[in-house]
């Protein structure tokens, strides 16, 4: 079932949204991602990579993780209440403990989401940002730009965050 969702929500590859996600990759060089949520998991259902390529992507193409594990995935647990994060975190608590992630940086990352309308993260030497899409646009889909952390300081990714919401803003 979960295949046939996924299969059913691949845009086109001529698709307004695949256009959009080129033209970011070429303007920032970064990978783009659209993550699609499938229940209580973001899916990677789209890549396009840019100039700068890195080799050792958590979430590549055809991947799977926790809403939250990872910023367009965060940007999609946002929209939901904080009742419904901790009833999330609930569900999966022994898989976010074991990636050392707890329902208080879950409610504190969903939260700044809020505020600034995207999602911003790094570690290990990468980072990115996450921006979920509007809902009259696509019902519950994020795009994610991620960079090496040398390439995407934390002015970068909210520069990042803005260019994506413009670009997706009234579509």
């Amino acid at each position: 079932m979960s295949l046939g969702l996924r299969a059913m929500n691949r845009p086109p590859p001529g698709s307004v949204l695949v256009t959009k996600m080129k033209a970011l990759a070429r303007l920032t060089g970064d990978a783009v991602f659209l993550i699609v949520r499938i229940g209580d998991h973001g899916h990677c259902l789209h890549t396009e990579e840019g100039s700068h390529r890195i080799k050792s992507f958590h979430m590549l193409t055809g991947s799977s993780r926790l809403l939250g594990q990872g910023t367009g995935s965060m940007a999609l647990l946002a929209r939901l209440d904080n009742d419904a994060i901790r009833a999330h975190y609930e569900r999966h608590r022994a898989e976010y403990e074991a990636g050392g992630l707890s329902l208080m940086k879950l409610l504190r990352g969903a939260e700044r989401c809020r505020v600034s309308g995207y999602a911003l993260a790094g570690a290990d030497g990468v980072a990115g940002v996450g921006y979920a899409l509007p809902m009259a646009m696509h019902a519950e889909a994020a795009i994610s730009i991620v960079s090496a952390a040398s390439r995407m300081p934390v002015a970068r990714r909210h520069e990042m965050g803005r260019i994506i919401g413009g670009m997706f803003v009234g579509d």
